[in-house]
């Protein structure tokens, strides 16, 4: 059974996604990959939660951020397949390692190289 990263999770640091992307955003593309322990990869397939690991949010609690799932065409001829992770998400900051994570809210196993388009918005609220 993987780890429960909301049991170290208080209610104030869980985010919802909001806002669309403006001006003085950073923007990039996440995907999640298979991993082999809790601290190896940023996804451990089947679990349901990824690690963000971006400089621009390591280590900032206070970072605003949006993030969308994204689905994507993988292979060719019979082959071909859909690539998306299908489930509501959330996000959460973990004082634990000082990242954040993408979360399926109803605590679905995460789909392996699913990509998600992360906006990290300029701080607009004092902590």
């Amino acid at each position: 059974m993987p780890p429960n990263i909301l049991d170290s999770v208080r209610g104030p640091d869980i985010h919802d996604v909001f806002e669309p992307p403006g001006p003085q955003t950073l923007q990039f593309r996440h995907r999640t990959i298979s991993g082999v322990s809790a601290e190896a990869d940023n996804v451990m397939f089947p679990w349901y939660w990824t690690r963000l690991d971006h400089p621009a949010l390591n280590g900032r609690p206070q970072a605003i951020l949006t993030v969308t799932p994204v689905g994507r065409i993988e292979g060719e001829g019979p082959t071909v397949r859909l690539v998306q992770n299908p489930h509501p998400v959330g996000v959460l900051y973990r004082d634990v390692d000082d990242r954040w994570y993408i979360y399926n809210l109803g605590l679905e196993a995460m789909s392996l190289r699913a990509d998600f388009h992360v906006a990290v918005h300029e701080a607009t609220r004092e902590e």
